[in-house]
Formats: structure tokens, C-alpha cells, sequence
């Protein structure tokens, strides 16, 4: 990427604006959604659609169908969160945050279409600008900005039938008028035929042309401060190690519930019926089996990735970071939802958010050498020579 710094274009910014809003807009709605999602109004009408053709066939009860629709809702709602993240990080010329907002945009979509019919019709609206907001994203100029190149300039059109005419150069004008003749003096000095005296001891004659004699830098010879932040702030630390203290803690537990499920599901099925809300949904056994199993994938998935995306945090990897703020800020999300076991992940997510953008962390994961060109230390930049002196010295 090149170092030139080009001017946002237009598509790039009402791309970036039209996404966090419409994140933002999403999120807040599924809220709502989900706040509705256990009503009578909406149990009938999962009923009727359960009652159709096209309900019969999936052999679902209306329990079951709810908790799917609860675990859509609560993944639009994480996609809609990762979406406005990562839509902040489109501003600052981020490859990898452009290429997660346009994933999660795509997942939003087909989320929003899976659960059109159970959902308000705004939803469907706002998912599509921002679906469009990730296309511009991709337009030309956008990915001229994104590359580091300049924009591309636009081509006047030419009328049909005429080929374009090519641009000429102008030469400037020969003057019209003869330069002064020099005069001719009789008593100037003839030239002499000994040559002249040597700039440089020894008759050396001052090369013009090619490199000058001074030896090149070494790559040991950099500047002490070329690689000055290497420590890692102490925000990096702390949220590193809440990130392998939780994600080890709900890898073991939802382990236990995989072993549980894989030796003894009659013991699991009958403690999870002693919860009176799972009572009150009618949820078969076929139903608690399928949700168990679907659970514990993704848990078991998030906790692992949650860990090798903290490994590459620690090593400084810029896109380790992004993607670890957007895991964090969603487990933050779904811990809230989920209150108030939830809270027991839900708080450190969010303070490990809070502390990944905080500034020295930005500072240290975004900071590149602002050494100017020739300077000792600055890699890929050759050292100037120093030019030589104006009087050559005293023997």
C-alpha cells in the first residue's frame, strides 16, 4: 500500500455513514423484536404457519420454532454488530474491515430473508441499504483509495463518429530577434594550454556522474528509535489475558456439555426439564437434543476462535485485532441479551472491547515509522550521501 495519503472519495464515505446507521438502526429494532418475540400475537402466528403446507413438513413444534426464530434474531443481531464495528474501521483505510463489513452485511442479509415473515418490514428495508453500502464499497474509486493509488481520472466523452483527437504539445516559439553579438577584444588573454588547476588534491577531478563515493547504511547501523513502541501497552495485556481467561473458561464448560451429550443425554435432557421456563415452551425431547447440539457448536467455535485471534493480537496482527474486537463486542452483545448468566461473559467482553480501541492500544497496533525518506533506520530507504565539501582541504 502506498504511503501517499489520496482524499476519501465520496462513495467511501456515504458507504461507511449508510452502514453504521443501518447497523445501529438493526440492532436497536431486533431489540425490539426480541422483546415481542414470546407475545400471543406472534405465537399465533407461528402456529398458523406451522398449520400450512409448508409448516407441516418441517415437523416442528411451535416451542421449537420460537427458539429458532430467538437464535436468528440474536445472529442478525451479531452480524448487525460486527457490521457497525467494522464500518468505523472502513474510515481509516482498514482492507480487512472492508472485507468483514461486506461478509457480515452478506450473512445479515440472508438472516433478515430466512426470517422475513416473522419480522417487521422496516428490518428488511434497513438490511438492504446496508447491503448497498457494501457494494459501494467495492466501487473504483473506492478500491483506488483502498489500494493507495490515486483516483483514477475520468474520460471526457467524445461525440460519436469522431475519433478522439490526440493532444498535441505545444513548442514554445523560436524568438524572432538574434542574440547580441559578442564583442571582440584585442588585448584579452589568450587561452593557455596548461590545464586547469584540480578542484580536489592530487588533480582529482569531481565525479558528475553515478553514486558518489560514501558507503551505504547497514542494517545495523539503524536509528535506535526505528522500532520505538515495540512494548505492548498495558490495555493490550490486560484485555489479552480476560480474552484466554473467558474463552478457556466457556471452552471447559461447554466441553462438559459435549461429554454430556455424547455419554449421557438422559441425565442432560432431565436437568434441563427442571427448568421452568424450558417447561413452558413444550419443547420435546427431539427439540432440547437439537438445541443443545447447536449450542454447544457455536460456543465451542467462538471460544476457539476467541483464543487464536488473541494469539494473533499478541503478536501485533493488525487484522487479529479488528476481528478480536468484533468477537468481543458481540459476546458482549449476547452476554447483555442473555441476562443474567450472560453477564458473567457480557462484562469482561465489553471491557475487553473497551480496552483493544482504547488509544494506546490503537496507537501501538496502527503506528508505523514516520521517519522521513533518507533518514538512518527507515528500511527500503537508502541513506543520502553527504554532499562533499565546497573548498577541498588543506594538504
Amino acid at each position: 500500500m502506498s504511503d501517499t495519503v489520496h482524499p476519501r472519495p465520496r462513495q467511501v464515505t456515504t458507504a461507511g455513514v449508510m452502514g453504521v446507521a443501518g447497523s445501529v438502526l438493526v440492532i436497536l429494532s431486533l431489540f425490539d423484536t426480541l422483546a415481542s418475540l414470546r407475545t400471543v400475537e406472534v405465537r399465533e402466528q407461528v402456529e398458523r404457519y406451522l398449520a400450512s403446507p409448508q409448516g407441516q413438513d418441517l415437523g416442528v413444534s411451535t416451542g421449537g420454532f420460537l427458539d429458532v426464530l430467538h437464535v436468528m434474531v440474536l445472529a442478525n443481531g451479531a452480524f448487525a454488530a460486527a457490521a457497525a464495528v467494522l464500518g468505523v474501521y472502513v474510515f481509516q483505510r482498514h482492507q480487512g474491515a472492508r472485507l468483514g463489513f461486506t461478509i457480515a452485511a452478506g450473512l445479515l442479509v440472508v438472516g433478515m430473508w430466512i426470517v422475513a415473515g416473522f419480522l417487521p418490514s422496516v428490518l428488511v428495508g434497513v438490511t438492504i441499504v446496508v447491503a448497498f453500502a457494501a457494494a459501494l464499497m467495492w466501487s473504483p474509486p473506492a478500491r483506488d483509495w483502498f489500494a493507495g493509488r490515486a483516483p483514477r481520472p475520468v474520460e471526457s466523452p467524445t461525440p460519436r463518429g469522431q475519433p478522439a483527437q490526440p493532444v498535441q504539445q505545444r513548442t514554445p516559439p523560436s524568438p524572432s530577434w538574434a542574440p547580441p553579438a559578442v564583442p571582440h577584444r584585442d588585448d584579452a588573454p589568450a587561452p593557455s594550454s596548461q590545464p586547469a588547476p584540480a578542484s580536489y588534491p592530487f588533480g582529482e577531478q569531481r565525479p558528475t556522474t553515478g553514486t558518489l563515493p560514501y558507503p551505504e547504511p547497514s542494517a545495523a547501523g539503524a536509528a535506535p528509535g526505528a522500532r520505538a513502541g515495540a512494548r505492548r501497552p498495558g490495555a493490550v495485556v490486560a484485555a489479552l489475558l480476560m480474552t484466554w481467561l473467558c474463552s478457556g473458561a466457556v471452552l471447559f464448560a461447554f466441553g462438559i456439555v459435549l461429554l454430556m451429550l455424547l455419554l449421557s443425554q438422559d441425565t442432560l435432557i432431565s436437568a434441563a426439564r427442571q427448568n421452568p421456563a424450558i417447561q413452558d415452551y413444550g419443547l420435546t425431547t427431539a427439540d432440547l437434543l437439537s438445541a443443545f447440539w447447536v449450542t454447544v457448536a457455536i460456543f465451542l467455535f467462538w471460544s476457539l476462535a476467541g483464543i487464536v485471534l488473541a494469539v494473533l493480537a499478541w503478536r501485533r496482527v493488525t487484522y487479529g485485532w479488528v476481528l478480536l474486537v468484533v468477537s468481543a463486542a458481540m459476546s458482549a452483545l449476547v452476554g447483555f441479551v442473555t441476562f443474567p448468566f450472560g453477564l458473567l461473559v457480557g462484562i469482561p467482553a465489553a471491557l475487553t472491547a473497551g480496552l483493544l480501541v482504547s488509544g494506546p492500544a490503537r496507537r501501538w497496533y496502527l503506528q508505523r515509522d514516520q521517519l522521513p525518506p533518507g533518514q538512518p533506520g527507515r528500511p527500503g530507504q537508502p541513506q543520502q550521501p553527504e554532499p562533499p565539501r565546497s573548498q577541498p582541504p588543506v594538504w
